[in-house]
């Protein structure tokens, strides 16, 4: 799937006018590796750290475009580093109960993820060749890094996916 054609879904369908700028910041052990802010004329900005890898790089810009397509003024914070602190510690379906900014990071998460490697096709993945999976090649595959690759594949994970989608 093209994360560019995405890009160009949000502008041209839903009109919403997104630039991408890379940032002279080294990605090397950030934690946030991109962000996308909502300017006051109605426009979006993605920031994303330069030094990404490739795969990294596209499922950044991806996942901050379904912040653009999910933009809402009441799930925006400006607290980074309070937004930062909620979101580690609330990245588990059952044990919290995040607030709107920490809840629609999770959801650009999803998004991306379902976008780029649906669950239809990661319960595939699951059930061919006798559950053995090489994620290194499935994150090759379909261009995810691998630690989202061995998250969303994960039996937890799956599980709670399986709790919302109806096949």
């Amino acid at each position: 799937r093209s994360v560019d054609d995405l890009e160009w879904l949000c502008g041209d369908y839903l009109q919403k006018k997104v630039t991408v700028r890379d940032l002279r910041l080294a990605a090397d052990d950030m934690v946030i590796r991109g962000m996308y802010a909502a300017l006051s004329d109605g426009s979006y900005e993605i920031y994303l750290l330069s030094e990404l890898g490739d795969r990294e790089r596209r499922f950044v810009k991806c996942k901050e475009l379904f912040h653009v397509v999910l933009d809402d003024t009441r799930c925006r914070s400006m607290d980074i580093y309070g937004h930062l602190q909620l979101a580690t510690a609330a990245f588990s379906f059952e044990d919290h109960s995040p607030g709107s900014p920490v809840a629609w990071e999770l959801l650009a998460e999803i998004a991306a993820m379902e976008f780029l490697l649906p669950y239809a096709e990661r319960k595939d993945i699951l059930t061919r060749d006798g559950g053995n999976v090489d994620y290194a090649d499935v994150a090759r595959c379909y261009g995810v890094p691998q630690m989202y690759v061995e998250n969303y594949l994960s039996d937890a994970m799956m599980m709670e996916f399986t709790k919302v989608i109806q096949d």
